[in-house]
Formats: structure tokens, C-alpha cells, sequence
């Protein structure tokens, strides 16, 4: 027996390399399948073959994702992995954009409860801006060293993560909300250092 014979031997010889070829292509035709393709994995033993096909492919490749059509083709009458794979994408997307129509329905839950939060929103920042001019006016009216308001530092300190922890998302009712605290709490401060009363500048408890 020749060395070249004797290497082709040890590692598997003819056989084992006519299965290494028959799986490439066999892999091959699952890893992007054509019509004919999905076609023939709906027929009886072809579609099992090709659902085997595609569980080994997902071994292969350590992925659960690929291993699951396979398995789902294998329980699955008429529909194998390779239809799944192709139609999958395409149907989940179709659920979701009617999903997604079906959410901008008038009276749909998730549009009014959308509808809710921004009314909720809006009617915070309206609080907010009240006080913010409120407190522009006073400033205004005070002597020059004392600032009552500042809206950048409101914001600033909201999205501070070391000022704040909640992760607030900016335009929230939550957001404002935070703003609307804060703005109180500093002109509160800064007017009570020269012996002013923040409620009764405004006219109402806020503090």
C-alpha cells in the first residue's frame, strides 16, 4: 500500500470524503434555500431529510435558533424548516405591522393608554412653565445678585444620573414633574437666603 494510500486511509478515506461533500452540499442548499428547495421540504421523506439537514446545521454552528426550525419542520406537517426559515421573517414582520395599524386604532388600548400619558405629560409641563414664569417675574423684581430660576440647571440635574437615579426620559409626565420639584426647591433656597417666603410670593403653598 502506497504512503498516499496509507494518509487517505488514516484519515477516512474515500467514503469519509464523499459524506464531507454530500453534507457541504446538502448544507449548502439549506444555508440559503431556493423554491425548489422549499418545495421538496414539504414532500414526505424529502421534507424530513431537509428538517435533519437543518437540525445538523444548527448543531454546527451552535445555534439554537436554526436547531428549533428544524425541529419545528420535524413536528410540523407540510411545512418544513426551509419554508419556515423563509416565510418566518417575512410573517413576523406582517404581524407586526398590523400590530402596529392595529395600536393607531381609535380606542385601541395602547392608543389610549399613549393618549393618557401624553395628556398627562402636557399638563405637567403647563405646571411647569406656570411656575417658571412665576418665578422669571419674581427674579426680575429682586435685586440683581439673586437668582431664583434656572431652567437649564433643571433640566441638567434631571438628566444628571449622579442628582437623579430615576433615568428619566425627557418630555415624561415624570419629567416634568421633576423639574417642576426642583425648580421650587432652588428658588425656595435662593429666597429664603435674603428672608423671603417662597409660598407667599406666589400666593399658594408649593414648599
Amino acid at each position: 500500500m502506497s504512503i498516499t494510500s496509507l494518509n487517505a486511509y488514516q484519515q477516512g478515506g474515500p467514503i469519509l470524503g464523499k459524506l464531507k461533500d454530500l453534507w457541504s452540499r446538502a448544507r449548502g442548499l439549506a444555508d440559503d434555500p431556493s423554491l425548489g428547495y422549499m418545495g421538496a421540504s414539504m414532500l414526505p421523506g424529502i421534507g424530513e431529510y431537509t428538517d435533519l439537514v437543518e437540525i445538523g446545521a444548527g448543531l454546527q454552528d451552535r445555534s439554537p435558533g436554526r436547531v428549533g426550525l428544524g425541529i419545528a419542520g420535524l413536528m410540523l406537517p407540510f411545512v418544513g424548516a426551509a419554508g419556515l426559515k423563509k416565510v418566518g421573517p417575512k410573517l413576523k414582520k406582517a404581524l407586526k405591522e398590523k400590530k402596529m395599524v392595529e395600536d393607531l386604532e381609535v380606542g385601541s388600548p395602547k392608543r389610549v393608554a399613549r393618549e393618557a400619558r401624553e395628556a398627562r405629560a402636557s399638563a405637567s409641563y403647563e405646571r411647569y412653565d406656570k411656575l417658571t414664569r412665576e418665578l422669571d417675574a419674581i427674579e426680575e423684581a429682586s435685586p440683581e445678585y439673586l437668582y431664583v430660576t434656572d431652567r437649564f440647571m433643571d433640566h441638567a440635574d434631571a438628566m444628571d444620573p449622579h442628582m437623579n437615579d430615576l433615568r428619566l426620559k425627557e418630555g415624561t409626565e415624570e419629567y416634568w414633574d421633576y423639574l417642576y420639584d426642583n425648580a421650587i426647591a432652588r428658588a425656595a433656597s435662593s429666597l429664603d437666603d435674603v428672608g423671603l417666603d417662597i409660598n407667599k410670593l406666589l400666593g399658594r403653598i408649593v414648599y
